[in-house]
């Protein structure tokens, strides 16, 4: 670990330095990072993009619990991530135009909670392989019959040839009602 803060999102906010600081952090030799969100980060950090100035260009390892660093420069080199969303928290089509920018990826492991958000709108994707991944993990939590369409589309624009390695876990009910 680098450090370890519990930063509320009111210093943050009153604190307009301490934002630039954390904005523009060097970390050249950071090979692996873990990002966990115990609050509402919609009050802590705008937009998710918080972390796009962030200097990681060894970074190999990501893993991100109800948060997404969108935009961050690293994530190009990343060999390995794991990352638990609720959905509505983090657009879908940001965290796949994101994800798509990984080709490096060996492992990828992706957990998709009820955010209790209802779907705006239906999101396209552009189709996006991944060649290297050889092990995939995906865990979904019961939905609201909104999002199954979303995610059919999310899941259907992405490709992994060269798997070797798949688990596959539902939790709750999975069911999609008809009109």
């Amino acid at each position: 670990y680098v450090a370890k803060h519990q930063l509320s999102g009111q210093v943050f906010n009153q604190s307009p330095k301490l934002r630039q600081e954390f904005q523009e952090l060097e970390l050249p030799s950071l090979e692996s990072l873990r990002i966990t969100n115990i609050h509402d980060a919609y009050i802590m950090f705008k937009n998710y993009r918080e972390f796009q100035r962030w200097n990681t260009p060894n970074l190999r390892h990501l893993v991100s619990v109800h948060f997404f660093p969108l935009s961050l420069t690293g994530l190009a080199n990343l060999t390995s991530l794991d990352v638990t969303l609720k959905l509505g928290q983090v657009g879908l089509a940001d965290f796949h135009r994101d994800l798509s920018c990984s080709k490096n990826l060996e492992f990828l492991a992706l957990k998709l909670e009820d955010g209790g958000v209802a779907v705006g709108r239906q999101e396209s994707f552009k189709k996006v392989e991944f060649p290297r991944v050889r092990r995939l993990k995906i865990e979904m939590e019961s939905q609201p019959p909104q999002w199954i369409d979303v995610l059919k589309t999310f899941f259907d624009s992405m490709s992994f040839p060269c798997a070797v390695d798949l688990h596959v876990k539902f939790d709750g009910e999975v069911t999609k009602i008809h009109d």
